[in-house]
Formats: structure tokens, C-alpha cells, sequence
């Protein structure tokens, strides 16, 4: 600002404060040199231009008003916009985040190796009959059944199991579709169609290679974890 807009601005503050109070001094020395009983007639002219100035004030106060009311208007219409924005970037986000968490989910498992090589797998467990190359972290390796019907494997963690059971072929196995939480005959284990069904928080999943009949079954064992047990178990008989 140079020091003419300084000067400018600064008599226009002084005539701000001042003018008011001039004018009241003015209109009080106006009013005593009128006699009050003297009757005082304006020209025709006088009452337009005043009516043009009552009509010019009125307009002022309007739309000083108006533009009053109207920034209010508009800071709140700002505040809405803003937070009707936020929400909506934040729900896309949010949205965005959990179709990207499906989308690596179906990615992970879809182009999973359920077929590795010792060197590449977390924890295996392996004997002279039968490898599991896929045990979830924490289990461990607690017993083996075997009888001549059938042979089972249990593993173990703190809280929760699973075991795999083999049975020949002829044996016949039956599901009792009642009071089931979830079924799915849409599934394959390795080139042979599979049944994954749950019941009681206890996941289960049977098929047929057409030599054995196997049941797979964990207890708070997600499906898709079951079905990489599954599919990374080598029956060597």
C-alpha cells in the first residue's frame, strides 16, 4: 500500500467516525432556527427528491441486509458441501479399501501354488504314507489313528484343530443336510469334486479320488484355509 491509498483510507476512517456526529450537529442547528409553529410548505420538486432519497435508502438497507444473510447462507452452504464431500470421499475410501481387500483376497487364492516344493512352504508334516506340504501356523502334528477302516491325522494349536481321515472308496458317506450354517458342493480338490459344508463353528470338506474317500474337518478354520489343507495333501499309498 502506498501513501497515497494509506492517506486515502485514512481519512476515510476519520470522516466514518466523525460525519455521524456532524450530522446530528447540523440537524440540532437546523431544528432551532425553525419556529416550530410555522407551517412549512415543500415544492413538488422537494417531495420527489425525496422521495427518490427515502426510496435510495430503502434500497440500501435491503440489500446491505440481503448480502448479510446471503454470506451466511453461503458459509453454510460451504460447511454442508464440505462435510457432504468429506463423508462421501471417506465412505469411497473406506468402499475402495474393502473391494481391494476382496480383490487381493480372490487374487491371493486364485493364483495360489497349492502344490509346493519343501523349500517354498511354511510348515509341512510328512511320514512314509501320507505329506501334508500346507499346515497353518501354530498347528502341530498330535496323532495319528489307524485301524482297518481308516486312517486319521490330527493336528493341534492352542485353541482349535483340524484332522484328515482316509477311508477306501467303497466306504460310503452320507451328509445330513440338516441344521447346516453353510454348503457348498461347488468345489474341487484336485481334479475331484469336493463338498465343503459347516455345521456348529466345525468346517468340513469331503471328496473321492476314486481309491480313497477323504474328510477333512477343523474346528474356527476359515474355508479357504481348509481348502489349502486339502489341496496341498499328498496320499502316497
Amino acid at each position: 500500500m502506498n501513501k497515497g491509498q494509506l492517506t486515502k483510507r485514512l481519512l476515510d476512517e476519520v470522516l466514518f467516525e466523525v460525519m455521524p456526529e456532524l450530522e446530528n450537529q447540523i440537524v440540532e442547528d437546523i431544528l432551532k432556527d425553525i419556529d416550530e409553529d410555522e407551517n412549512i410548505v415543500f415544492s413538488d420538486y422537494h417531495k420527489k427528491q425525496m422521495k427518490k432519497l427515502f426510496r435510495r435508502e430503502r434500497y440500501k438497507l435491503y440489500f446491505k441486509n440481503f448480502a448479510k444473510y446471503s454470506k451466511r447462507i453461503a458459509i453454510f452452504l460451504l460447511l454442508a458441501v464440505i462435510i457432504f464431500t468429506f463423508s462421501i470421499f471417506s465412505v469411497e475410501a473406506w468402499r475402495l479399501k474393502f473391494v481391494n481387500f476382496i480383490v487381493d483376497v480372490q487374487r491371493t487364492y486364485s493364483e495360489y501354488d497349492f502344490k509346493q516344493n519343501i523349500e517354498t512352504s511354511i510348515n509341512r508334516f510328512e511320514n512314509e504314507d501320507v505329506c501334508f506340504e500346507y499346515i497353518p501356523n501354530g498347528y502341530e502334528f498330535f496323532e495319528e489313528i489307524s485301524n482297518n477302516i481308516e486312517t486319521s491325522y490330527r493336528f493341534v494349536s492352542e485353541k482349535s484343530y483340524f484332522r484328515l481321515s482316509l477311508t477306501h472308496s467303497l466306504s460310503k458317506f452320507q451328509i445330513d443336510s440338516e441344521n447346516l450354517d453353510a454348503y457348498d458342493d461347488d468345489v474341487m480338490i484336485n481334479n475331484s469334486e469336493a463338498t465343503y459344508y459347516m455345521r456348529e463353528n466345525i468346517s468340513y470338506i469331503v471328496w473321492n479320488d476314486g481309491d480313497y474317500l477323504y474328510r477333512l474337518s477343523g474346528e474356527n478354520i476359515p474355508k479357504n484355509e481348509l481348502l489349502i489343507i486339502a489341496k496341498n495333501f499328498v496320499n502316497k499309498k
